[in-house]
């Protein structure tokens, strides 16, 4: 309360000299406390000294006594205030309970204190709050509680309102406290009372019993009373909805906010459909907002968008999607410059990358690199600040950044960031390898395999250095990383055998069987496609054609594959049909014409489906795959596939030019086997003319 209103409510009550001695003596106390704070103590003094003489006569009782206990404890209230005012949480403790003490006093002589008595109890609370003493500040407000309704019983209109107001106090110290179930009675009862206040004057508390069902559904939502927390949720936006058309400027913000903590209450029910829609028209309402107060609701716009975003499949894109990314980047970014930008920098961050998804989807790889670079950059910015928090996330992005240079062609800078990732991880794993050696020994995977990618040998120190980690991690925990143990050794297995080191390659590549073997004996489902691959791999060697056990490996890889096919034909029956078609050159380069003719056959018939389905992909697959089928065939018989393979070449792009020109010679030199003369000039004029066209269009060009 003003000084001023401390002096006025003094003087009624009789004690005009003690605050003229107050005011005189406070100048010569304490001069580090404010003046305000001075005469406040000084008054206290005066009133409490009186108060005591009068005790100490009998006289306590009386009509003077009585006003000097009420002043001593208007005095003591006002003190309090002013030493929370002044951070002197202590003494305004020591007045709070002081006051409450003298109301107590005066409560029991005459009743009409008690909303005296139940204001101060509310006040001290406060104080025990502000002294970290919660289970007394519990205590008290539970007093206060007790008087008001003892009040609110015999006068509601005046009372009731006031009761409401600290049964909600009550509910935020018993959740404070870790009793849910007791502040979910506190705040049901506060709502009871206001729609009672309502029904009588629902102009003047309808938007407090909003409120209190808004405040309903956040307790019951802790106290796992989900339905309830619906109802109660789902009425607070209908009477906001309701107070926000006659008055949008002050009851928009809450019913934006009761929209949104309805979307999340129908989330909870599995009604998504319905969270959907209470999420988009809580994310319209901020945004009216927001373009009038920018600095206010900005931030709970971006809420919304984040939210509206995270429900979006990022593998289904759409223009409506896009656009949506792009909105929630923008606000994000305005944030992110403000003055609050570090809070916002992590958000910014995980909006980008779902922004560059969606860009990628639309084609725009230049706007997606700029997208992921901006993302790595925010997490540089948080991760200077915070190593220890967020330099695991600047490493999974710079991974993340380096898989997507790799696809737009930037190999080198790839490697480079996958490199720096390892860096990372490397700081990290050392700091806490309990979480963080699985991480490191898959960034060295990664540059390992981009590495071999390159051509580049520094790779390899990388990926022993991977498989030695998954080696570790295994022997602690086999079914956790089994897999990429066996994934990194057969990597290793190929690359020691294309530098020459065949014994190590053998028996790394023996290793990482066994492993396949075991995982898919316990998840066939998940890990036959894994050694399925890993034989395939073992058997396209350089080395392979010369050895006798290349066949028998491709063969079981081959019949993996077509029992995958079988399972799943979309996903694995290209996988079948190159094995089957490398199987037929191994067969054709020992000599075993049947077998290879038959491999060839089958591979030809699964491409011929797969063309069928996606022309596009798999047309050139099946000219290929004929024109090895071919060279498999006696002088009459593949000028079958041959002539079906030039067909084919001639309805695809021009990339396919020069398979044409190729395939339209071997044509010709079937054709000179037959003695078809006339037939075999035909297809070398038809390549010529191809080259001679080819030719000139790069000599058109500037």
């Amino acid at each position: 309360m003003p000084l001023g209103g401390i002096v006025r409510r003094v003087v009624r009550v009789g004690m005009l000299g003690m605050l003229t001695a107050a005011v005189f003596t406070a100048r010569q106390r304490n001069p580090w406390a404010s003046a305000a704070l001075r005469i406040h103590e000084q008054l206290v003094g005066h009133c409490r000294d009186q108060v005591v003489r009068l005790a100490d006569n009998g006289t306590l009782t009386a009509p003077y006594a009585e006003a000097t206990s009420k002043a001593l404890a208007i005095a003591l209230g006002a003190f309090a205030v002013q030493c929370d005012a002044e951070n002197l949480p202590a003494d305004a403790l020591a007045a709070s309970e002081e006051a409450v003490g003298v109301y107590q006093r005066l409560a029991g002589v005459q009743r009409g204190y008690l909303p005296d008595l139940a204001d101060a109890l509310r006040s001290v609370a406060n104080c025990y709050d502000a002294n970290c003493m919660t289970v007394k500040g519990l205590a008290a407000t539970e007093q206060a509680v007790a008087t008001y309704r003892q009040l609110a019983s015999t006068r509601p209109e005046l009372y009731s309102a006031e009761l409401a107001v600290t049964l909600n106090l009550l509910a935020t110290r018993c959740e404070a406290l870790g009793r849910p179930a007791d502040a979910l009675l506190a705040v049901d009862e506060a709502v009871n009372v206001y729609r009672r206040l309502a029904s009588a004057s629902p102009d003047q508390y309808t938007a407090e019993l909003a409120t209190g069902l808004h405040t309903l559904a956040i307790h019951a939502t802790r106290a796992g009373r989900n339905a309830a927390a619906l109802a109660a949720v789902e009425e607070a936006a209908m009477l906001r909805r309701s107070l926000a058309q006659s008055d949008s400027e002050k009851y928009l913000p809450d019913l934006a906010a009761s929209l949104y903590l309805l979307a999340k209450r129908y989330d909870a029910a599995g009604q998504d459909q319905q969270a959907l829609a209470a999420l988009q028209k809580a994310t319209t309402c901020h945004r009216r907002l927001a373009d009038k107060h920018p600095n206010a609701f900005r931030p709970d716009l971006a809420a919304n968008l984040i939210e509206l975003l995270s429900r979006v499949d990022p593998d289904q894109p759409s223009p409506a999607t896009l656009d949506l990314a792009r909105e929630t980047v923008g606000i994000l970014r305005w944030l992110a410059s403000g003055p609050a930008a570090h809070s916002y920098q992590m958000d910014l961050a995980s909006c980008l990358l779902l922004y560059g998804q969606q860009l990628h989807a639309d084609g725009r790889e230049v706007d997606h690199s700029a997208a992921i670079e901006e993302a790595a950059e925010c997490l540089r910015r948080l991760a200077a600040g915070d190593p220890h928090a967020h330099r695991g996330d600047l490493a999974a992005c710079l991974l993340l950044l380096a898989e997507h240079l790799d696809a737009v062609g930037q190999s080198d800078r790839a490697l480079a960031t996958a490199e720096e990732a390892v860096r990372l991880y490397r700081q990290l794993a050392v700091d806490n390898p309990t979480a963080h050696s699985a991480d490191l020994a898959n960034c060295l995977h990664i540059v390992a395999m981009r590495s071999a990618e390159r051509g580049r040998r520094e790779g390899l120190a990388a990926l022993e250095e991977a498989v030695e980690r998954y080696q570790q991690l295994t022997a602690s925990h086999p079914r956790a990383y089994r897999s990429q143990l066996a994934s990194c050794l057969s990597l290793l297995g190929n690359w020691c055998d294309a530098i020459g080191q065949t014994e190590k390659a053998a028996v790394a590549t023996a290793e990482a069987e066994r492993l396949y073997r075991q995982l898919a004996r316990l998840d066939s489902d998940a890990h036959t496609s894994d050694l399925a691959a890993h034989l395939f791999a073992t058997a396209t060697r350089a080395t392979a054609p010369n050895d006798p056990e290349t066949i028998p490996i491709l063969q079981e890889a081959a019949n993996l594959y077509r029992h995958l096919a079988h399972a799943q034909p979309d996903e694995f029956r290209p996988q079948l049909a190159t094995c089957l078609a490398t199987l037929a050159e191994l067969h054709h380069a020992m000599g075993q014409w049947a077998e290879a003719l038959s491999a060839i056959e089958q591979s030809i018939a699964l491409s011929r489906q797969l063309a069928a389905d996606e022309p596009d992909a798999y047309q050139p697959v099946l000219a290929a795959t004929l024109r090895t089928m071919a060279g498999r065939l006696g002088p009459h018989a593949r000028l079958i596939p041959i002539n079906e393979a030039v067909e084919i070449y001639r309805g695809l792009p021009d990339t396919y030019r020069q398979n044409l020109v190729a395939t339209l010679h071997t044509l010709a030199l079937a054709h000179d086997e037959l003695d078809n003369t006339q037939l075999a000039a035909a297809a070398r004029a038809e390549a010529r003319a191809l080259d001679d066209e080819q030719r000139s269009r790069l000599l058109l060009q500037p």
